[in-house]
Order: structure tokens, then sequence, then C-alpha cells
């Protein structure tokens, strides 16, 4: 990750861009043999099998499913978290944890996390990754009214979710604290239905259409109000 840092007057500069001088300055580089380590192909996830065997499964991205999770990548789980502006200690929630890549992010940058997911064949997989995990429908989350830091989260994308993505986002705005943070990277459908939610206190902060190779979603941020 760069910034340019403008430069006055006829100064040794590396860019120029509108007609105006720019010093370039890294602030990140990618660690690109850790960030592959880090990818859901990579990470052994515990799952809790019908027999109820718990088996470590590498690379477990769902079962096939239309509502099952495919594996957050690595660095889209990291801009969710990065953009709730959690700070260190504050608490983070996932309530569509899937295979915990925001866990993941989250607990690398010392943030603690709650993870809550429907399906219960996750639950070992999420807490052995640092998560306070529970079962439940993030239709009705089992947590006090604004006790939540912040809020990053990616539902699954199947159109049988809609009504459910639309419904969790008024137990997400109850939950969470004023002036904290939601993200969420959700289907083009789904984004049309939740920036609707007018009634709720919360206000869009970010709306960008992203194309994930080829998969057309939507990153949306909001803020709580008072």
């Amino acid at each position: 990750m760069d910034v340019l840092e403008p430069v006055a007057g006829r100064a040794s500069y590396d860019v120029q861009w509108r007609g105006k001088h720019y010093l370039v300055t890294n602030l990140y580089a990618e660690d690109a043999d850790t960030a592959r380590e880090q990818a859901p192909d990579r990470r052994v996830f515990l799952l809790e099998l019908p027999t109820g065997e718990v088996r470590p499964v590498p690379g477990y991205r769902g079962d096939g499913q239309a509502l099952s999770r495919r594996g957050l990548p690595v660095c889209d789980a990291r801009l969710l978290v990065n953009l709730t502006g959690a700070s260190e200690g504050d608490t983070i929630l996932d309530p569509f944890a899937g295979i915990g890549g925001i866990v993941l992010a989250a607990r690398a940058t010392h943030r603690r996390v709650l993870s809550l997911d429907i399906d219960p064949a996750l639950r070992f997989g999420l807490a052995q990754f640092g998560a306070r995990h529970a079962v439940g429908d993030a239709r009705c989350l089992p947590y006090r009214d604004a006790s939540i830091a912040a809020i990053a989260t990616e539902p699954p994308y199947d159109e049988d979710t809609l009504s459910m993505v639309v419904k969790s986002l008024g137990e997400m705005a109850r939950v969470i604290q004023p002036g904290g943070r939601l993200t969420m990277l959700c289907a083009p459908a789904q984004a049309d239905a939740l920036r609707n939610q007018t009634h709720l206190p919360l206000k869009l902060r970010l709306d960008e259409a992203v194309n994930r190779k080829g998969l057309p979603c939507v990153l949306l941020a909001w803020v709580k109000v008072v």
C-alpha cells in the first residue's frame, strides 16, 4: 500500500498527477507467502460430522449446498475488519461467521471476536480459531442492546436468504454501539433491499460495487447514529 505526499516547487518527486508532484511512500507491503498460507484452502477446519465425530478437514469451504459458505479471501476479510475502525481490544461480531475468515482477520489485529452461525457443524472450528462462538440465527442475536463495538460480515449470497439478511440488519443495528461501524459484503439484490432500511438508526457511509473475479457483490458500511 502506497500513499502520495504532495511536494511543492521544484523539489524532487516520484510521480506527477494532474499537474502536481508527489512523493510515493510505502505504508504496507503484503507478505505474499504468509497471506497464501492463511487462505481458506490452506487452513484446517474442525468440522462436526452428522455422526457427531469432529474431524480436521483441510481446505474446508462448505458442503456445496445453496446456503453453504465458501471461504472468504484473506484480503476481503481483512478489508471488512479494517473498515470497522475498531481499536485493539474492541469486540467485533461476525453473525454469519461461516468458516471463520473474519474471525482470523480480527484476531490477527488483537480485537476480541464474537462469532455466530446457524450451522452447528461449524462450532468447533470457529471456537478453535479463537472466537467466542454461539450457534444461532442472525435474525435473533443473543447479545444485549448496544453491547458490540463493531460488526463485520458476509452473509450467504443465495437469493433465498434475502429476507433473512434484511431482518438481520435490524438485529445488528440493535446490538452495535452508537458510533460503531457495520461493514458487509453482500449480493447486489441484497444491497438493494438493505439500502431501503432507512428506518434503522444506521447511516450508510460506503456503498461500492465490487467484482470478485467475475462474482458481482457490493461493499456496504454503516455507522450507528444516536
